[in-house]
């Protein structure tokens, strides 16, 4: 009998700048052949439909894997690399377990991890590098607001709050 699998799909606010929408369809391509290769069958195909953090918390998507798996509906979570599921180390072992109570397993298109002590160690590393990677992406964004507004630019974070414009004066 084939192993029933979901296949999940995250961009981050990094990935935010280039077309969200291809890079969750070419996310969900890589884990459909992955799934493919492996005789799965796709049950469901799940992305986020905003741009998000992999630190998050309160990922619709995600949280419909878990209730899936709670579910007893499906067997395999693929997803394309450990950072689409979690950027905190944290948050990918309360994941992992979680699914893991529900004899769901996780298998990544671009990386395998043996059922060992080896691939645990791996596995953890490369969490633990996907959340160093989400802390230097947060430094460097700070960074650069911080220098915008001591070039005399104006950070409102969107639209300017209420009863403001916004306008250009001496092309800031």
């Amino acid at each position: 009998m084939s192993r029933r699998a979901v296949l999940y799909a995250r961009v981050s606010g990094d990935d935010y700048d280039d077309d969200e929408k291809s890079k969750l369809d070419a996310q969900l391509a890589e884990c459909r052949k992955y799934a493919e290769k492996k005789q799965y069958k796709v049950l469901h195909e799940l992305k986020e439909d905003t741009f998000s953090s992999g630190a998050d918390s309160d990922l619709p998507q995600l949280a419909r894997v878990l209730q899936l798996a709670r579910d007893d509906m499906f067997d395999v979570l693929v997803v394309r690399e450990i950072d689409r599921l979690a950027r905190d180390v944290h948050k990918y072992m309360d994941i992992k377990s979680k699914l893991k109570v529900n004899g769901v397993s996780i298998e990544f298109v671009v990386r395998e991890y043996a059922d060992d002590w080896r691939g645990g160690f791996m596995e953890t590393l490369d969490a633990a590098w996907a959340a160093a990677e989400r802390a230097q992406i947060v430094e460097r964004t700070r960074r650069g607001k911080r220098n915008s507004v001591k070039a005399g630019n104006v950070t409102c974070c969107g639209a300017p709050p209420y009863g403001y414009r916004e306008a250009t004066v001496d092309g800031k």
